[in-house]
Protein backbone atom coordinates (compact mmCIF):
# COMPACT_ATOMS: atom_id res chain seq x y z
CA UNK A 1 0.00 0.00 0.00
CA UNK A 2 1.34 3.24 -0.78
CA UNK A 3 1.44 5.95 1.79
CA UNK A 4 2.21 10.00 1.69
CA UNK A 5 4.92 11.65 2.39
CA UNK A 6 5.42 14.34 4.83
CA UNK A 7 7.50 16.49 2.38
CA UNK A 8 10.87 15.81 4.12
CA UNK A 9 10.66 12.05 2.64
CA UNK A 10 9.49 10.47 5.59
CA UNK A 11 6.30 8.58 5.00
CA UNK A 12 3.20 9.98 6.63
CA UNK A 13 1.28 7.77 9.34
CA UNK A 14 -1.48 8.00 7.35
CA UNK A 15 -1.79 6.03 3.82
CA UNK A 16 -2.74 7.70 1.01
CA UNK A 17 -6.26 6.45 -1.08
CA UNK A 18 -5.78 3.74 -3.50
CA UNK A 19 -8.08 2.95 -6.08
CA UNK A 20 -7.26 -0.86 -6.42
CA UNK A 21 -8.35 -0.69 -2.73
CA UNK A 22 -11.77 1.34 -3.70
CA UNK A 23 -11.96 -1.28 -6.30
CA UNK A 24 -11.47 -4.31 -4.23
CA UNK A 25 -13.83 -3.01 -1.82
CA UNK A 26 -16.42 -2.71 -4.50
CA UNK A 27 -15.71 -6.08 -5.66
CA UNK A 28 -15.87 -7.94 -2.41
CA UNK A 29 -19.02 -6.47 -1.48
CA UNK A 30 -20.50 -7.98 -5.15
CA UNK A 31 -19.39 -10.80 -4.02
CA UNK A 32 -21.48 -10.60 -0.86
CA UNK A 33 -24.44 -9.72 -2.84
CA UNK A 34 -24.10 -12.79 -5.18
CA UNK A 35 -23.04 -14.92 -2.38
CA UNK A 36 -22.70 -18.28 -3.78
CA UNK A 37 -20.57 -16.60 -6.74
CA UNK A 38 -17.24 -17.68 -4.68
CA UNK A 39 -18.72 -21.10 -5.43
CA UNK A 40 -17.83 -21.30 -9.21
CA UNK A 41 -20.81 -23.22 -10.04
CA UNK A 42 -21.55 -24.61 -13.41
CA UNK A 43 -25.08 -23.11 -14.07
CA UNK A 44 -25.71 -25.43 -16.75
CA UNK A 45 -25.66 -29.11 -14.64
CA UNK A 46 -29.22 -30.42 -13.25
CA UNK A 47 -28.20 -29.89 -10.02
CA UNK A 48 -27.85 -26.33 -10.03
CA UNK A 49 -30.74 -25.65 -12.22
CA UNK A 50 -33.23 -27.63 -9.74
CA UNK A 51 -32.21 -25.57 -6.83
CA UNK A 52 -35.03 -23.35 -5.52
CA UNK A 53 -33.27 -20.03 -5.06
CA UNK A 54 -35.35 -16.93 -4.76
CA UNK A 55 -34.70 -13.70 -7.01
CA UNK A 56 -31.31 -16.01 -8.42
CA UNK A 57 -31.94 -18.98 -10.57
CA UNK A 58 -35.47 -18.96 -12.64
CA UNK A 59 -35.21 -21.07 -15.24
CA UNK A 60 -37.78 -21.15 -17.78
CA UNK A 61 -37.76 -21.49 -21.90
CA UNK A 62 -38.44 -18.15 -23.61
CA UNK A 63 -42.02 -19.30 -24.70
CA UNK A 64 -43.02 -19.48 -21.17
CA UNK A 65 -41.55 -16.08 -20.33
CA UNK A 66 -43.02 -14.34 -22.86
CA UNK A 67 -46.54 -15.43 -22.45
CA UNK A 68 -46.09 -14.65 -18.16
CA UNK A 69 -45.49 -10.86 -19.71
CA UNK A 70 -47.64 -10.52 -22.00
CA UNK A 71 -50.58 -11.81 -19.51
CA UNK A 72 -49.42 -8.85 -17.26
CA UNK A 73 -50.66 -6.26 -20.04
CA UNK A 74 -53.41 -8.30 -21.62
CA UNK A 75 -55.59 -11.21 -21.61
CA UNK A 76 -53.71 -14.80 -22.18
CA UNK A 77 -55.75 -18.18 -22.22
CA UNK A 78 -58.50 -15.79 -20.11
CA UNK A 79 -56.37 -14.72 -18.08
CA UNK A 80 -55.20 -11.08 -16.98
CA UNK A 81 -52.57 -11.09 -14.12
CA UNK A 82 -52.37 -7.84 -13.63
CA UNK A 83 -54.79 -4.79 -13.34
CA UNK A 84 -54.12 -1.78 -14.93
CA UNK A 85 -53.15 0.21 -11.37
CA UNK A 86 -51.16 -2.93 -10.65
CA UNK A 87 -49.92 -2.57 -14.39
CA UNK A 88 -48.73 1.06 -13.51
CA UNK A 89 -47.12 0.69 -10.03
CA UNK A 90 -45.16 -1.90 -11.81
CA UNK A 91 -44.29 0.19 -14.37
CA UNK A 92 -43.64 3.77 -12.16
CA UNK A 93 -40.09 4.60 -10.91
CA UNK A 94 -39.44 4.09 -7.82
CA UNK A 95 -35.64 3.52 -7.38
CA UNK A 96 -33.35 5.52 -9.67
CA UNK A 97 -29.62 5.27 -9.17
CA UNK A 98 -26.41 3.55 -8.85
CA UNK A 99 -26.81 -0.10 -7.54
CA UNK A 100 -24.03 -1.04 -5.80
CA UNK A 101 -24.52 -4.68 -6.14
CA UNK A 102 -24.68 -4.63 -10.22
CA UNK A 103 -22.49 -1.74 -10.13
CA UNK A 104 -24.12 0.24 -12.80
CA UNK A 105 -27.46 2.53 -12.92
CA UNK A 106 -30.12 0.85 -12.83
CA UNK A 107 -34.31 1.95 -12.09
CA UNK A 108 -36.79 -0.29 -10.98
CA UNK A 109 -40.69 0.01 -10.31
CA UNK A 110 -42.39 -2.50 -8.20
CA UNK A 111 -41.10 -5.26 -9.01
CA UNK A 112 -39.63 -5.18 -11.95
CA UNK A 113 -36.09 -3.18 -14.03
CA UNK A 114 -37.22 -0.26 -16.00
CA UNK A 115 -35.46 1.25 -19.07
CA UNK A 116 -32.23 2.48 -18.20
CA UNK A 117 -28.80 3.46 -20.06
CA UNK A 118 -27.74 -0.45 -19.16
CA UNK A 119 -31.15 -1.85 -20.50
CA UNK A 120 -32.84 -0.16 -23.19
CA UNK A 121 -36.34 -1.72 -23.73
CA UNK A 122 -38.42 -0.81 -26.69
CA UNK A 123 -39.73 2.23 -25.04
CA UNK A 124 -40.00 4.26 -21.97
CA UNK A 125 -42.98 2.54 -20.85
CA UNK A 126 -41.34 -1.05 -20.94
CA UNK A 127 -40.81 -3.03 -17.76
CA UNK A 128 -38.88 -6.53 -16.75
CA UNK A 129 -36.36 -8.23 -15.56
CA UNK A 130 -32.89 -9.49 -16.92
CA UNK A 131 -31.29 -12.46 -16.21
CA UNK A 132 -27.73 -13.28 -15.65
CA UNK A 133 -25.98 -14.12 -18.85
CA UNK A 134 -28.00 -11.93 -21.04
CA UNK A 135 -31.37 -13.66 -20.88
CA UNK A 136 -34.37 -10.69 -20.48
CA UNK A 137 -37.79 -10.78 -20.09
CA UNK A 138 -40.55 -7.88 -20.69
CA UNK A 139 -43.24 -6.57 -21.84
CA UNK A 140 -44.26 -3.15 -23.66
CA UNK A 141 -47.73 -2.09 -22.81
CA UNK A 142 -47.68 0.17 -25.48
CA UNK A 143 -47.16 -1.53 -28.49
CA UNK A 144 -48.37 -4.81 -26.91
CA UNK A 145 -45.39 -6.64 -27.55
CA UNK A 146 -44.23 -9.42 -24.92
CA UNK A 147 -40.37 -10.59 -25.67
CA UNK A 148 -38.14 -12.76 -23.87
CA UNK A 149 -34.73 -14.32 -24.68
CA UNK A 150 -32.88 -16.86 -22.86
CA UNK A 151 -29.89 -19.19 -23.64
CA UNK A 152 -29.44 -22.79 -23.49
CA UNK A 153 -26.18 -22.48 -22.12
CA UNK A 154 -25.22 -19.57 -19.33
CA UNK A 155 -22.44 -17.71 -19.64
CA UNK A 156 -21.33 -15.17 -16.88
CA UNK A 157 -20.47 -12.86 -19.74
CA UNK A 158 -21.40 -9.48 -21.57
CA UNK A 159 -23.95 -10.92 -24.30
CA UNK A 160 -25.21 -8.33 -26.97
CA UNK A 161 -28.27 -10.61 -28.51
CA UNK A 162 -30.68 -9.49 -26.28
CA UNK A 163 -29.80 -6.08 -27.04
CA UNK A 164 -29.89 -6.64 -31.00
CA UNK A 165 -33.02 -8.54 -30.87
CA UNK A 166 -34.75 -5.63 -28.86
CA UNK A 167 -33.52 -3.28 -31.37
CA UNK A 168 -34.99 -5.50 -34.39
CA UNK A 169 -38.20 -5.82 -32.88
CA UNK A 170 -38.64 -1.70 -32.13
CA UNK A 171 -37.39 -1.22 -35.84
CA UNK A 172 -39.86 -3.60 -37.29
CA UNK A 173 -42.83 -1.98 -34.94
Amino acid sequence: RQTEGDGNGSPSSQPAPDVSDAEAEALAFQMRVFLFAHLMPDYNIPEWLQIEMPAANGVTTARSLAKLYASLIGEVDGVRLFSPETLEAARSCNADGEDRGLRRITRYGLGFALPSPHMPLLSAGSFGHPGAGGSIGFADPESGVAMAYVMNLHKMSEDQRASDLIDAVRLSL
